[in-house]
């Protein structure tokens, strides 16, 4: 009678569950086969055009009446020496649906995540700064009257334990010179009696 009767074969769970649309139109506008997934809907009506599924296209999403976007593609195909306009679509509802579940993660997850971070860089420098601020603290404490006390050196082998040597060597000098100083001091105020 010219109609086109379409054969499915599911291949498993994700293949059942997939929403597919297919509908067949003759040259001359009639409709000879609409899937009933689109349940009275439509892919497009009748062609549009004569050149419409001749162009090499890649397929395209458009949404449905009932709002449903699905990935479409046309092309024109010969069945018993007759063209027919063969639209083939699937339901990108699934696709959608994750990317929207995805999105809303994001949105919880991304500002913790920069929260965790910030807090775990604060940590990490506090841990990393501390050498310095116990370096800034004992070098407070140091005076004219103190230059036996030495700054701490955890690591000689780092930038911080070199800065810390070089530190203590120069309080070395100067504890060395103080003695010299006071017997001069004590030298001249003799002298002046």
């Amino acid at each position: 009678d010219g109609m086109v009767a379409l054969d499915s074969v599911h291949h498993g769970e994700d293949e059942a569950n997939m929403q597919r649309f297919v509908e067949v139109w003759s040259a001359e506008g009639v409709l000879l086969y609409r899937s009933p997934t689109l349940e009275g809907g439509t892919l497009g009506g009748p062609p549009r055009s004569s050149a419409e599924g001749n162009s090499q296209r890649s397929p395209s999403t458009v949404r449905l009446a009932n709002g449903t976007r699905v990935r479409m593609a046309t092309s024109i195909h010969t069945v018993d020496g007759r063209r027919v306009l063969l639209r083939v679509a699937h339901s990108e509802q699934g696709l959608w649906q994750e990317l929207e579940e995805f999105g809303s993660v994001l949105l919880v997850a991304l500002p913790l995540a920069l929260v965790l971070a910030g807090l775990g860089g604060f940590a990490l420098a506090r841990k990393a700064l501390a050498p310095i601020d116990a370096m800034a603290h004992q070098a407070e404490r140091i005076s004219a009257e103190r230059l036996n006390e030495r700054l701490p050196i955890e690591n000689p082998e780092d930038e911080l334990g070199h800065l810390a040597r070089a530190f203590n060597a120069t309080l070395a000098r100067l504890e060395s010179i103080k003695p010299r100083a006071w017997m001069a001091d004590l030298f001249y105020s003799r002298i002046s009696f």
